[in-house]
């Protein structure tokens, strides 16, 4: 597939984005009388691991998201979703295959979204569960209520076997749930 370059809707033709997720700078003299010559953009990444640029809008700097304006001017978008999703998942490749229109709830549960989280979680050391039979045989210890929710597929909800940890329920899904008591805790990394 060739590159093909498209104006970034906002500002009034000064810039294109392209297929390959590539900002360029459009030739033509400025507001103030200055000389524009056509040149590729330097990207950056947020803190969340998105692509974004700079560009000039009204003598305004605003950031804009790379993946985001490759969907607004390459992907039709006939439900009006508000997400772009990267089918890779892969927030560095803004290539326009790998990008698609959806809604919240597809793009947070899409491919291992959910494993991703909680191996996230698992890294600020978030306070370990035990589960119980109700005779008060120990089960399992479970390194998050999150992981708890996505091995049984939210059949188990974190919420409620965090209350019954707190001592809000005595059981949840017929098990007792505890904190792990801090010195029998395993520390991870």
């Amino acid at each position: 597939m060739r590159e093909v370059w498209k104006d970034i809707a906002l500002s009034g033709g000064a810039y294109q984005i392209s297929n390959y997720g590539r900002v360029k700078s459009v030739e033509r003299v400025a507001e103030n009388g200055r000389a524009v010559h056509e040149r590729i953009l330097k990207t950056r990444f947020n803190e969340q691991g998105y692509e974004y640029v700079n560009i000039q809008v009204q003598k305004r700097r605003k950031a804009i998201k790379i993946h985001r304006e490759v969907a607004k001017a390459f992907l039709e978008n006939p439900n009006n979703y508000i997400e772009v999703n990267h089918k890779d998942e892969n927030k560095r490749n803004n290539n326009v295959e790998n990008l698609e229109w959806c809604n919240r709830v597809y793009n947070a549960n899409y491919g291992t979204a959910l494993k991703r989280a909680a191996a996230s979680r698992l890294k600020k050391h978030v306070l370990q569960i035990d589960q119980f039979a109700l005779d008060g045989t120990f089960i399992k210890r479970w390194m998050t209520p999150k992981a708890i929710e996505v091995e049984h597929k939210k059949a188990m909800r974190a919420t409620n076997i965090i209350a019954c940890c707190r001592g809000k329920y005595k059981t949840s899904y017929g098990y007792v749930w505890k904190y792990a008591e801090p010195s029998r805790r395993m520390r991870i990394g």
